[in-house]
């Protein structure tokens, strides 16, 4: 079974920013095979529970360190086909012009595809009890595959079902239990990010959802499940003809610290630095990478969020400046910024929208801010 993100705007492709997983649940009751004949006979008894066994012992393997098995007559097998889209291509051909920058859409493109990936490395699934808040089941699985068929057994029951793909590859990111939640410190799950200074750029895209399922186990039972990209990305593409610039360093500033699956919220609190990575150099351009949660959506006197640059000339002379943002950067999106170096080091940018702050530290009082 496969995903179809449907678009309806800019060339007849919906514009939804978020890359997804679907994930198509299908249920089965498995009766108590005691009630259905009402009667046994031996061998009929041995190979019931041999079959058990395999039931039990093949939980324990799928589940690994994190298995929680259910157990009884009431247990219902659940059939899982996920399948990953992710929308690189519209997001990329909104920011840069395919036929007139195709060098530059190839390295944006070749980047980021490990991030806007439509293959899942890892999938953890966990159920919660929808009243309760207890872990009941919980598994993890490597796939490295678009789609995936699992089979696993829960009982009939009210769920709260969070499920993470490609944590084990966020290697910026940790999946963790709210320390500040006792109550329901197994139910509400949040990605916080590692504490760096300042933080590294995540490594892989991280799909999140949180579902209510009630498995009855009366009928055939279909849950559609869907994965939201959790991250995004800031592309800083710098031109540097003509500056005498030598060297540069970018980071993005106001990017969300945590993720909290089960809320779908993103907290602010101690925001640090995220640092861009280098990843292409040209003799006419560098381009940097900043993959992260999302911007705040509060607009404040320095923009939603910020892009802080630095700059060096032959005679390592340093010039900083930041780039405030109108607009929030949400997950899923990728934003491509264009700048360049002037002689002093200051880096301009193409849009009017965007505020400029620009300090040169070879000058004496050489801060001052250009509205450009």
């Amino acid at each position: 079974m496969s995903l179809f993100v449907q678009h309806s705007e800019r060339g007849g492709w919906a514009k939804s920013p978020i890359s997804a997983f679907r994930l198509f649940v299908q249920t089965t009751h498995i009766s108590n095979f005691s009630q259905r004949s009402g009667l046994i006979s031996h061998s009929a008894a041995v190979s019931l529970l041999i079959a058990l066994a395999v039931l039990v012992s093949s939980c324990s393997l799928i589940n690994d360190d994190l298995s929680v098995c259910p157990t009884g007559e009431d247990s219902i097998e659940v059939n899982y086909s996920l399948s990953l889209t992710t929308s690189l291509t519209v997001e990329l051909s909104e920011e840069i012009n395919l036929e007139t920058e195709t060098a530059l859409y190839t390295d944006v493109a070749d980047y980021l595809s490990d991030i806007f990936t439509d293959h899942a490395h890892d999938v953890d699934l966990r159920f919660f009890h929808l009243t309760s808040e207890d872990l009941k089941h919980s598994e993890r699985h490597i796939i490295d595959a678009n789609q995936k068929s699992l089979t696993i057994q829960l009982p009939a029951d009210d769920y709260m079902h969070l499920a993470v793909a490609n944590i084990e590859r966020a290697a910026m990111v940790e999946y963790a239990d709210n320390e500040l939640s006792s109550a329901a410190a197994l139910y509400t799950r949040y990605l916080p990010q590692v504490r760096t200074a300042p933080r590294k750029s995540h490594t892989a895209g991280i799909f999140t959802a949180r579902q209510q399922m009630q498995v009855t186990g009366n009928e055939s039972q279909h849950f559609d499940v869907t994965l939201y990209m959790a991250n995004c990305a800031t592309v800083l593409v710098l031109d540097t003809v003509g500056s005498g610039c030598t060297a540069a360093s970018m980071q993005v500033e106001g990017m969300a610290t945590d993720f909290a699956v089960r809320d779908s919220i993103y907290s602010f609190e101690g925001t640090q630095p995220m640092l861009g990575e280098p990843f292409t150099s040209h003799t006419e351009r560098m381009l940097f990478a900043a993959v992260s949660f999302p911007s705040d959506t509060v607009q404040t006197a320095n923009g939603m969020w910020q892009v802080r640059i630095e700059t060096y000339n032959k005679d390592d002379k340093r010039c900083e400046t930041i780039l405030s943002m109108p607009e929030p950067l949400r997950a899923g999106r990728v934003k491509v910024i264009r700048a360049r170096v002037d002689e002093q080091g200051a880096v301009r940018t193409e849009s009017t929208d965007i505020g400029v702050t620009v300090t040169l530290d070879w000058k004496s009082g050489g801060e001052h801010e250009i509205d450009l």
